[in-house]
């Protein structure tokens, strides 16, 4: 499996999750890499658009210099805005823009989206 990390656009080039594995499809997708969301997501938005699996999204902002965590939750927010619904930790539905609060942007939280 070979993999390469981009320098100039900060994403990790990698193959299809379903290639990787063997799996014919993807329902549910956790992805919880202390921070590596933030490069990992903008590789996938094609794989997430065309797919559409359910994501499990923990983000570690808190792990982001300050003056950058309002980028780079705007970067989630614009890749995960392809799904209808987003929904927080206790599976309250929320509107996406919630990921850009202050407070979201200073705590470690998770979520869920899906069509």
């Amino acid at each position: 499996m070979r993999r390469k990390w981009d320098r100039q656009d900060h994403t990790y080039k990698s193959p299809s999750p379903v290639s990787t594995t063997g799996a014919t499809s993807i329902d549910l997708l956790k992805i919880d890499i202390e921070g590596g969301e933030f490069m990992l997501l903008p590789s996938m938005r094609d794989y997430l658009a065309l797919h559409k699996p359910t994501v499990y999204l923990p983000t570690h902002s808190p792990f982001v210099e300050t003056g950058q965590r309002r980028e780079n939750m705007q970067r989630i927010v614009e890749i995960m805005g392809i799904y209808d619904k987003c929904y927080n930790e206790r599976m309250e539905p929320i509107s996406i823009a919630e990921l850009i609060t202050e407070e979201s942007l200073g705590q470690f939280k998770s979520y869920v989206f899906t069509d």
